[in-house]
């Protein structure tokens, strides 16, 4: 295991306001990757090579006694049992000595932290690139079997009512998402949007977990998440057609302004089909069923209607809901008929006045 240049800077820096003494870290060949004193970086230091190859903390009481040395102490630094690098304090033994275990642990704390955040990159990007493979399907017979397995799969997508997220807020996302996804999902935030793969968990569990997630995003971000989830499959290679099938859910979600902040595609019925119309077609529709309406009538017309579905089509109880009299609803439902000449009681004009007004 080798430590960067950005790793050893990075350390020496937090360090070096602990001691009022020079600090170097060396590689396990005995060089010098990064000092306090900039003079020193890039040479060799023939006891920090020793430090490593006995094991043991290394004192310098004469300079001549080891090539390219000062006088002062070099301590291993270890992660896992494996000699990494070597920390050493620059300064007369007896004053410097002090300092070697506590600046041995804190360079090891550091370290563990680095290599940590250094993992979580990693799995970041594989992350991301799974998902951009399996999306893609691309023929990636390794993927596949990373993977497989016989549990029970879910796929679910995250989109804000923006329909994207904007890059600055990936990072705070994924942290929301790391925090409150075990290792039973995969997950990733790319190309505005929220990918995640959860394997062998209870889909009542993940839409309380997806409930979490949303409320902590909305204060993070002030951006309210909504998300769609696929069906059960097993079969990693169904994974590009269940999340299309979470793209259906989401544009269902959008195409009817609903508020659920997550829609399970295996309850949608008409949604699957309305969910799938393209926007153009939606707005074309409307201008041909509603034009005649005035925009100051639209919204009482569509409460109306909304209502008037809600109740089966019972004009009391529609009253009821609208908190007008009986009357006024038969005049609504008259007065619609005359502006858009089809008729709310007739099952087909009803149907379209219906998709006309709750479809966006």
């Amino acid at each position: 295991m080798r430590i960067s240049d950005h790793t050893a800077k990075m350390i020496v820096e937090k360090l070096k306001d602990v001691i009022d003494y020079d600090l170097n870290f060396f590689d396990q060949e005995g060089y010098i990757i990064y000092s306090t004193n900039s003079n020193r970086i890039d040479t060799y230091h023939e006891a920090a090579k020793e430090c490593v190859k006995l094991n043991e903390t290394i004192f310098v009481d004469n300079e001549k006694e080891y090539v390219g040395a000062k006088k002062g102490i070099n301590i291993p630094v270890t992660i896992d049992g494996e000699i990494i690098a070597v920390i050493g304090i620059t300064g007369n033994k007896d004053e410097v000595m002090k300092y070697g275990n506590i600046i041995k642990k804190m360079t090891e704390i550091l370290v563990k932290e680095q290599l940590v955040e250094k993992n979580k990159l990693k799995k970041k990007d594989m992350n991301k690139y799974l998902f951009e493979s399996l999306i893609n399907e691309l023929d990636d017979y390794g993927l596949y079997r990373y993977l497989e397995s016989e549990d029970e799969k879910y796929v679910i997508v995250g989109k804000n009512s923006e329909s994207r997220f904007l890059l600055k807020d990936s990072d705070q996302i994924y942290k929301i998402l790391e925090n409150n996804l075990s290792n039973n999902f995969v997950y990733s935030v790319f190309y505005g949007e929220i990918v995640i793969l959860a394997n062998n968990v209870d889909k009542i569990i993940i839409k309380k977990k997806l409930e979490k997630i949303r409320n902590q995003i909305h204060d993070a971000i002030d951006s309210r998440v909504y998300f769609g989830i696929s069906g059960s499959f097993k079969m990693i290679s169904q994974f590009k057609k269940n999340y299309d099938n979470c793209m259906v859910a989401l544009d269902w979600l959008d195409n009817l302004q609903r508020k659920d902040c997550v829609v399970d595609y295996s309850t949608l019925d008409l949604g699957i089909l309305l969910g799938s119309i393209k926007k153009d077609r939606i707005k074309k529709f409307k201008q041909v069923v509603l034009k005649d309406i005035s925009d100051e009538d639209y919204n009482i017309y569509k409460d109306l209607i909304k209502i008037y579905a809600t109740n089966n089509q019972s004009i009391t109880k529609c009253a009821e809901d609208l908190f007008v009299h009986k009357n006024t609803v038969q005049y609504r439902l008259n007065k619609l008929r005359d502006i858009t000449g089809l008729d709310p009681r007739n099952v087909e004009d009803f149907i379209r006045l219906y998709l006309a007004f709750i479809l966006n």
